[in-house]
């Protein structure tokens, strides 16, 4: 047989391989270097997603807590506004108590009985007056024990001259 030389074959089909290896090599770098990008790319939009979630979000807790804010002022300028009404109510119940108690005064005195002095210090009543008999002191310390918010009248001195003199007490209750 004749000797074939096949050293130089050999070696093109190395160089030939090796370079089809580098273009594997190259062509799959390539398409790694391309899913990466892709993936990349797919996480930001990801990322990019939730940061408009958040965005929004936290547009919407703003406004949320800017009505929170305005509500709790409303709140306290009504709870001012009744704490005001409070004190006009009770300013005006007080203004017509006295009136008020004076009206039941005239009614609870009977028609003999005279009131020279009405006095009040605090919660305590004070009366002095004239009358000419007991049973008319008594009757006016009934009709006054039938009064309300005051407590049982109290006989405090009688004095005779010529006419009864009396001081009664009471408290008003609360």
């Amino acid at each position: 047989m004749t000797q074939i030389n096949l050293l130089p074959w050999r070696e093109e089909a190395r160089k030939t391989k090796l370079i089809d290896f580098g273009i594997q090599l190259g062509i799959f770098i390539g398409i790694t270097l391309f899913l990466f990008l892709l993936v990349h790319l797919y996480l930001d939009h990801l990322v990019a997603g939730q940061q408009a979630r958040v965005t929004f979000l936290q547009s919407i807790i703003d406004q949320s807590e800017s009505q929170l804010k305005k509500l709790n002022i409303k709140q306290k300028d009504e709870i001012a506004l009744k704490e005001e009404l409070q004190f006009f109510v009770f300013l005006r119940n007080k203004s017509f108590q006295a009136v008020n108690l004076l009206s039941k005064l005239k009614q609870a005195v009977p028609s003999e009985v005279v009131l020279d002095e009405f006095s009040r210090s605090g919660n305590l009543y004070s009366i002095l007056g004239t009358a000419k008999t007991n049973s008319q002191i008594t009757e006016l310390m009934k009709n006054l024990n039938n009064l309300p918010n005051f407590g049982h009248p109290e006989l405090v001195q009688i004095k005779q001259l010529g006419a009864k003199d009396f001081k009664i007490k009471m408290v008003q209750e609360q």
